[in-house]
């Protein structure tokens, strides 16, 4: 099978990696929401309708970045198993 397409299961080292790039990530967002950028909720009253849209682009790539980050993660052979 082409390694592209492969399955990667996690040994423990790689699923505790896993959780730390998640948390790496969530960290992010919130260090984010803390400065006042949306992330796609609702914005209150008089706020421009596009910032919604910009927030909601910004968390599609931020979990976008965090499945590459794992994805690459796991296909070190030391986080897989056998």
């Amino acid at each position: 099978m082409n390694a592209a397409f492969q399955v990667h299961l996690l040994n423990d080292q790689g699923k505790a990696k896993a959780t730390k790039i998640a948390e790496a990530f969530h960290e992010l967002v919130e260090k984010l929401q803390s400065l006042g950028v949306s992330l796609g909720q609702s914005l209150q009253p008089g706020h421009e309708p596009n910032r919604t849209r910009a927030g909601a682009l910004v968390l599609t790539k931020l979990e976008e970045a965090c499945f590459y980050a794992k994805k690459d993660m796991a296909s070190s052979p030391e986080n897989s198993q056998p």
